[in-house]
């Protein structure tokens, strides 16, 4: 076989076996050594797409993976997106926190949410990804 593609008709003696990167990627997503995305944080927008990229942009200048919502999802459906995807974050911007100038972080794999000044977004996540790493 080995002959035949390299086109010199010779007999190449061969013992061996291969997986497909799917296969090897499958694997160990089930084992949990590899995370859908890269994405930190997610940021779900009531209706405030403007201000959803500025912090959006604010958290990327800090080197935080940001991803947004910008198909209108309901907050149900895109929290079930962030599930999927295991992003450990959510920042919703909903307008009353907007009114006070703050959002809610929700950490998704303990379900607890708090509700920051937008001064105060970077340095909380930062800490929290960080504790989350070790």
């Amino acid at each position: 076989m080995i002959g035949d593609f390299i086109g010199d008709g010779k007999k190449y003696p061969a013992v061996g076996i291969s997986f497909g990167l799917d296969v090897i990627f499958d694997i160990l997503k089930e084992k949990g050594n590899i995370k859908n995305t890269n994405t930190d944080v997610y940021i779900i927008p009531m209706e405030n797409n403007i201000q959803a990229m500025k912090i959006a942009q604010d958290l990327r200048n800090q080197n935080i993976n940001v991803g947004i919502e910008m198909n209108n999802k309901k907050l149900k459906k895109a929290l079930d997106y962030a599930n999927i995807e295991s992003i450990p974050f959510v920042i919703i911007t909903g307008d009353d926190e907007l009114k006070e100038n703050k959002v809610i972080i929700k950490n998704m794999k303990t379900g607890l949410q708090i509700k920051v000044g937008m001064e105060e977004i970077v340095e909380k996540l930062k800490q929290d990804i960080v504790s989350i790493l070790i």
